[in-house]
């Protein structure tokens, strides 16, 4: 166990102790959550409980799924299927005068802009995911529903399930096609202006184009970890760059199922790395 400093705050010394408890023992992220506050209490000697505030930091410390570190480890039983959701930027439309407001009117255009959902031969989230594995699978999202925050398909969200919420559902996507030559998955985008959620979607993208800030979206789908040892990764995989050594052993998704596409307020992925509307 990590030792806890003199004067370590409890957030300080959880942020370094869920991790290293979690990839050394195999414990789930609330196992590991549990055990760490239950060491930082004992240290602390002072027989109180802990307040409303710290009950409240842990709690969100358990629930916290968004972190590359923790994603990298945790422990993946292999065969088994996950639900993964990965973010990426909408990118800045590219046309004559580069404006981003023309954002929101070409995405409610009757032919869709194209945009890419995710890229191949990268990580995301700490997860390998192969150029290969994508041209096998990307035809999985054509046709499928977009919605807001994955609050239309509902998913995994800590130890809890977020409900499926039809009203959430704003448009789809369709035309998918596979660029071999930059390994990115691209779809049309159709926003249906009578969606129950429409005005909310619109808004958003509204705020964005006034601040300047370009919107997200996350794709949906369910997959297989299949371990590889990092020296044995494909040369270009960077995989220093997410963390990992060359003895470490790496979980690279398989057998994908594409699911559907979401509207998010954050990315995995963000434009200057090649993702989003082109």
């Amino acid at each position: 166990m990590p030792k806890i400093e003199k004067g370590e705050s409890l957030k300080d010394y959880l942020s370094k102790c869920i991790p290293y408890v979690m990839k050394n023992e195999s414990l789930s992220r609330k196992a590991a959550t549990g055990k760490c506050a239950g060491m930082y209490k004992e240290h602390q000697k002072s027989g109180k409980n802990y307040s409303i505030q710290e009950l409240r930091m842990i709690k969100e410390f358990a629930n916290d799924t968004k972190d590359d570190e923790v994603k990298k480890s945790m422990h993946y039983e292999e065969g088994k299927y996950y639900e993964f959701t990965f973010s990426i930027n909408l990118s800045e439309i590219i046309n004559k005068d580069n404006n981003i407001n023309e954002l929101v009117t070409t995405l409610t255009g009757t032919d869709g802009k194209q945009m890419t959902i995710i890229i191949g031969n990268r990580f995301m989230q700490g997860i390998w995911i192969s150029a290969s594995e994508l041209k096998q699978t990307y035809m999985g999202w054509n046709k499928t529903l977009h919605d807001i925050n994955h609050m239309g398909s509902g998913y995994s969200a800590g130890f809890s399930i977020i409900p499926s919420d039809i009203s959430y559902i704003v448009g789809y996507q369709d035309n998918i096609v596979f660029d071999e030559s930059t390994n990115e998955v691209k779809a049309n985008l159709h926003i249906e202006k009578t969606s129950p959620r429409y005005n909310d979607w619109k808004n958003y993208m509204d705020i964005c184009t006034k601040i300047g800030r370009i919107p997200n979206v996350s794709v949906f789908l369910y997959g297989k970890i299949k371990y590889m040892q990092a020296s044995d990764m494909p040369q270009d995989s960077n995989y220093a760059e997410s963390g990992y050594s060359k003895d470490d052993m790496i979980p690279c998704m398989v057998d994908l199922k594409p699911y559907m596409v979401s509207t998010v307020t954050r990315g995995a992925c963000d434009d200057k790395k090649g993702c989003g509307i082109k």
